[in-house]
């Protein structure tokens, strides 16, 4: 699997690999943007990098995410992956200061639109980084992480 990196490793392929251990869970067009270079460009060694067990992928959503092999934990990824958009982070950083807070709250202080917090929520949840629970009639929710892994 690893053999002599730097005889492996080198121009384009290597500028990749360095790329994804800078940037954990970058995903194809990030990566091609970032380096200025063709997406089937980066594809192919993509590709070689997985085969070959450099990276790992996981895809979520419309997105597959990569990363150096066996750096993270399945919760790192899923952390790493919701920092990296945005209504996601700014919703994840609510939850570390403020405990039991409802859809209405969050929307308000995230300023996005109620079904938009719905479909965030499920995904953080979905990766277990968000806890929900009723409080009579109202829906609440919790960050279900250590605040020192975020």
């Amino acid at each position: 699997m690893f053999g002599d990196e730097e005889n492996e490793l080198h121009g384009t392929r290597k500028m990749v690999y360095d790329y994804i251990q800078a940037h954990p869970g970058a995903h194809l067009r990030e990566i091609a943007r970032s380096l200025n270079l063709a997406i089937g460009d980066v594809q192919y060694h993509l590709y070689a990098l997985e085969k070959n067990g450099y990276v790992v992928s996981k895809r979520r959503g419309l997105y597959k995410h990569f990363y150096t092999n066996n750096i993270f934990n399945e919760s790192q990824k899923n952390i790493i992956e919701a920092l990296s958009h945005e209504t996601s982070r700014r919703i994840l950083f609510l939850l570390l200061h403020k405990h039991s807070i409802s859809q209405g709250e969050i929307a308000k202080f995230v300023k996005v639109s109620a079904s938009t917090v719905t479909w965030h929520m499920k995904r953080l949840i979905n990766t277990g980084l968000v806890s929900v629970h009723r409080e009579g009639r109202m829906t609440k929710y919790d960050l279900n992480v250590p605040a020192d892994e975020i």
